[in-house]
């Protein structure tokens, strides 16, 4: 987060950013997110782009969360017009398969809500073994740069 933060921040013309970070939650966890999400929103009196990097511990175990595009929709429908950037999933993950799904899940929520964009970073994931930890989950330094360029490049084409 602190390296996503000044990339944003840092530079001419930069975003105020806001970051709330929940680790160990799951796309299942939408009520708690969606909450967190438009109180934020609301708090703030607005954000240009909400930015969501959620769902490898619905896929960690092998399976998609079930029913995953009636989360992935409350999650989204929380930001009500603030447009949506969510990451892909690496799909060489040890479970390929449900990575796989879970990123069908997201593409198919494109056609539901016109206010989400997909930042494709799992394919970028899976041409780079070294942006994980010798876990295979976390990100590695040079992982946590990549993803934070990603970001900063998808917010970029957002708000311009």
């Amino acid at each position: 987060v602190g390296t996503l933060q000044r990339r944003l921040v840092d530079r001419p013309g930069g975003l105020a950013t806001t970051f709330n970070s929940f680790g160990g939650l799951g796309v299942d966890d939408s009520t708690y997110l969606a909450a967190r999400v438009s109180g934020a929103i609301e708090a703030s009196g607005g954000f240009d782009v909400v930015v969501i990097g959620l769902g490898t511990n619905d896929v960690i175990d092998g399976q998609v969360t079930g029913d995953a595009a009636f989360h992935i929709d409350r999650i989204i429908g929380a930001a009500g017009e603030t447009p949506v950037l969510w990451l892909t999933l690496a799909e060489t993950m040890v479970a390929r398969a449900a990575a796989v799904g879970f990123n069908a899940e997201l593409r198919s929520a494109l056609d539901r809500h016109p206010t989400l964009a997909l930042i494709d970073f799992g394919p970028e994931w899976d041409q780079h073994p070294e942006y994980f930890a010798s876990d295979a989950v976390h990100l590695s330094p040079v992982g946590r740069a990549a993803y934070s360029d990603a970001i900063a490049g998808a917010v970029d084409s957002v708000v311009g």
